[in-house]
């Protein structure tokens, strides 16, 4: 899985979930060297009104931000 989103209703459980998968991940990773390191971005920390703003330019956040770590 390179990309996924969660979409539900509030108080579904979308963030335990997510932080029980980036959980299992990291400890996979812990035992293997090439896989995946995850991490999560919260769009609730400002993140969602720069996407506004990134969206009008071409460019969304995570986008940059992925660009800047070297990550996609």
């Amino acid at each position: 899985m390179k990309c996924a989103a969660l979409l539900g209703r509030f108080g579904v459980g979308k963030i335990t979930t997510l932080n029980k998968l980036a959980a299992d991940l990291a400890q996979r990773a812990k035992g293997d060297a090439g896989a995946p390191l995850p991490f999560l971005v919260s769009l609730g920390d400002g993140l969602a009104r720069e996407a506004q703003v990134g969206r009008k330019r071409g460019v969304h956040p995570v986008q940059r931000l992925a660009r800047a770590h070297r990550l996609a």
